[in-house]
C-alpha cells in the first residue's frame, strides 16, 4: 500500500528537493523519503547539487567601494572566511582568486584593497609574488676567490672589505665552513705563504686589506731589521764625522 503522503512526496522531488528538505518540509524521517523516491523509480539529489564557486556566491554580499562581504561560515582561530562544500574545507579567498584568475595561488590569497577578510575576486592578490626572491649560493673555488668577490678597491690604491664584520669590528670571511679573518686571506693571497703571528694594517686607510698594506711577524721583523740597518749606519757616519 503506498505511503499516505507519496503524492506530496512526488511533487516536491519534481521540484528538485533533497530527502532532507523534504523530510523537513514534510515531517518526515529522511529514511522514509528516500524509500519512496526509490518505490517511485527517482534518482537520488546530488548531496551538494552546487559547484564551489556557486555555493561561494551564495554567500557573499555586496558593500560599498567595490568590496564584497563574506557572509558564510570563518574559522573558529582567526575568524577567516571559509566554505564547506561535499565535506571538504575550503578558503573564501583562495576561491575567489580563482575566480578571477582561472587558478590556484602558489601562496596564500589575501585582499589587497585594504578591506579586512574582502573576498571581492578582483581585490585578491597571491602572497608568493611578494616573497623575496632567494639568489642561489655561490660556490667559490677557494677562500681567495670568495675574498676578490667581497673586495672593492678604492681610487688611492686601498682595498676595502664588503663581507661580514663582527660586532667588535672584525671582518670575518668564511670557507667551507671554517671562519678566518680577511686580512689573513688577503695576505696568504699576496704574499703566497701563511702568515706568522696577528696580520696587521701597515698603511693609514682603515679596513684596508689590501695584501701588499699587510704585515705579520715575520715581515715586521724584516722591515725592523732593514730600518736598524739604514738608520744603524747613518748613525756610525754621523759619530765619525764628530
Amino acid at each position: 500500500m503506498p505511503h499516505p503522503k507519496t503524492e506530496a512526496v512526488r511533487k516536491l522531488i519534481s521540484a528538485g528537493l533533497t530527502n532532507k528538505a523534504i523530510g523537513k518540509q514534510l515531517r518526515m524521517e529522511r529514511q522514509t523519503v528516500g524509500q519512496i523516491r526509490r518505490e517511485l523509480g527517482l534518482p537520488d539529489v546530488p548531496r551538494q547539487p552546487l559547484t564551489v564557486e556557486q555555493k561561494w556566491r551564495q554567500r557573499t554580499r555586496k558593500v560599498p567601494e567595490g568590496h564584497l562581504k563574506w557572509t558564510g561560515e570563518r574559522t573558529a582561530a582567526g575568524g577567516k572566511p571559509v566554505m564547506r562544500h561535499s565535506g571538504k574545507a575550503y578558503s573564501a579567498t583562495r576561491v575567489a582568486y580563482r575566480i578571477a584568475h582561472g587558478k590556484d595561488p602558489e601562496g596564500y590569497a589575501k585582499p589587497g584593497c585594504g578591506m579586512p577578510d574582502c573576498v571581492e575576486p578582483t581585490h585578491q592578490r597571491d602572497t608568493a609574488d611578494h616573497r623575496p626572491v632567494h639568489t642561489p649560493r655561490v660556490q667559490y673555488a677557494s677562500a681567495e676567490a670568495k675574498l676578490a668577490a667581497l673586495t672593492e678597491p678604492t681610487e688611492d690604491g686601498h682595498v676595502l672589505w664588503t663581507g661580514t664584520v663582527t660586532s667588535q669590528g672584525q671582518q670575518m670571511l668564511t670557507f667551507n665552513g671554517v671562519s678566518y679573518t680577511a686580512r689573513r686571506i688577503a695576505f696568504r693571497a699576496h704574499w703566497k705563504r701563511e702568515p706568522v703571528g696577528p696580520v696587521t694594517r701597515a698603511c693609514e686607510q682603515p679596513g684596508c686589506i689590501r695584501g701588499e698594506h699587510l704585515d705579520d711577524n715575520q715581515s715586521r721583523r724584516s722591515h725592523q731589521a732593514a730600518m736598524q740597518a739604514v738608520f744603524g749606519t747613518a748613525g756610525h757616519r754621523m759619530k765619525s764625522r764628530t
